[in-house]
C-alpha cells in the first residue's frame, strides 16, 4: 500500500480499520488514494461497513498510466555515470527516431487508441 493512502486510512476507526485490512486480504487489492479518501469521508459520516468497503475496494482502478525502468535495467544501456536527464533525452530522441520509421497507419494508432477511451 502506498504512503498517502495509508495516511488516510490511519484517521478512521480502528474498528473499520480492521474491516478495511480483511477487505484488502480478500481482494487481494489496496486501496488507491481517492479510494482511502473515500473510505476515510464515509467513515467520518458513519457510513462505513464491511459491504461498503468491500464494494469501494473491488472497484476498477484507474490505470496508471506511467512506465517505470529500473535504474538498474537502464545502467545496462547507459551505464552508472549517466545522469537520469541524459537518459530520458536519450530515450526520447530513440524514440522520435524509431516513430519517423514507422508506417503513417501506426503513427495515427495513439490518437485512434485516446478516441477510444
Amino acid at each position: 500500500m502506498g504512503f498517502m493512502p495509508a495516511v488516510e486510512l490511519s484517521y478512521i476507526k480502528p474498528k473499520n480499520q480492521r474491516l478495511i485490512a480483511v477487505s484488502i486480504d480478500g481482494e487481494q487489492a489496496s486501496p488507491s488514494l481517492a479510494q482511502a479518501k473515500q473510505l476515510r469521508e464515509l467513515d467520518k459520516e458513519g457510513k462505513l461497513n464491511g459491504d461498503v468497503i468491500d464494494g469501494i475496494l473491488s472497484e476498477k482502478k484507474k490505470e496508471d498510466r506511467g512506465v517505470i525502468i529500473s535504474m538498474a535495467e537502464l545502467e545496462k544501456y547507459f551505464g552508472k555515470e549517466a545522469t537520469p536527464a541524459k537518459m530520458k533525452e536519450q530515450i526520447m530522441t530513440l524514440l522520435d527516431e524509431w516513430k519517423e520509421k514507422q508506417p503513417p497507419e501506426l503513427a495515427k494508432a495513439p490518437k485512434k487508441m485516446e478516441k477510444d477511451k
